[in-house]
């Protein structure tokens, strides 16, 4: 097969991130991937679309330019931005930044700073970072068409949470109301995003305030698409807080997608999910 290419130019609006995933999945899964790493590989397109808006593009007309090419050993995904951003970063900065994120993936108090880290350590052949022609930075990514094993998730040094327990309130608390004092039940649907992050994670925060001790929280994930790498983020200081004051945070209802993100950034080793 001939090399193959599509260049894309859309305007730098974290509106499109949702376009941008869909558009990354049908590429990898015409380039030969399993329905699984399409998966992954629509979520790298998604942080590397993220950044370029956050960081190298003005807040109003900016444009990003999104290159596919695949052949039949590989598939890339680049994007490049025109560098108008306020928190315009250089090639060396943001390298080291990226190399220092990596080396505390398995942090689980970090918030933010997991998502190229991510990509990097666990996703990519390689991750290619150069000036752009655009005035920016240009950021790529190659994977091999080589297998559909996915890549093993971090250790993590944290203590695991005690199944039993766990166990026990995943079966009686269908019978308890979302204000008991020992369990709370909160929702969560659609997708979760950069431009709607803070609403989505208010509510959580709220209950995470007047939670007792020996409390669990439940996130019930049954209508959840799709989180970002800043929400992972933010699970595992939940959950890391939660641990401390001995609470519990359950995952329930999670579909496959979910799932393999949380094993492959490893907070399943340390949060109960449970799955549809």
């Amino acid at each position: 097969m001939e090399k193959q290419t599509i260049n894309v130019t859309l305007p730098a609006d974290l509106e499109y991130s949702s376009f941008v995933r869909q558009m990354a999945k049908e590429f990898a899964l015409m380039s030969g991937f399993c329905e699984a790493w399409a998966e992954r590989l629509k979520l790298v397109l998604d942080e590397l679309f993220t950044n370029a808006c956050k960081y190298g593009s003005a807040e109003i007309g900016g444009k990003l330019f999104i290159h596919f090419e695949r052949d039949e050993t590989e598939i890339y995904f680049q994007i490049d931005d025109e560098g108008k951003g306020k928190n315009k970063a250089s090639v060396e900065k943001l390298r080291a930044h990226i190399e220092k994120n990596a080396r505390e993936l398995d942090d689980l108090t970090k918030k933010s700073g997991r998502g190229l880290a991510l990509i990097s350590a666990l996703w990519a052949d390689e991750l290619i970072l150069e000036e752009s022609s655009h005035g920016g930075l240009c950021v790529g990514f190659r994977k091999k068409i080589n297998g559909d094993k996915p890549a093993e998730p971090p250790h993590s040094s944290l203590s695991l949470t005690s199944l039993d327990k766990v166990n026990k309130v995943l079966t009686t608390h269908s019978t308890l109301s979302t204000d008991s004092k020992n369990t709370v039940i909160l929702t969560l649907e659609g997708e979760v995003s950069f431009s709607n992050l803070q609403e989505k994670i208010k509510p959580i925060e709220e209950a995470l305030k007047t939670l007792h001790e020996a409390s669990t929280l439940i996130l019930d994930c049954q209508k959840l698409r799709y989180f970002n790498s800043t929400f992972i983020g933010y699970l595992a200081s939940w959950y890391n807080e939660l641990h401390k004051r001995h609470c519990h945070l359950l995952l329930k209802n999670t579909n496959q997608d979910i799932r393999s993100m949380l094993d492959l950034v490893g907070l399943s080793r340390v949060i109960y999910v449970d799955s549809q």
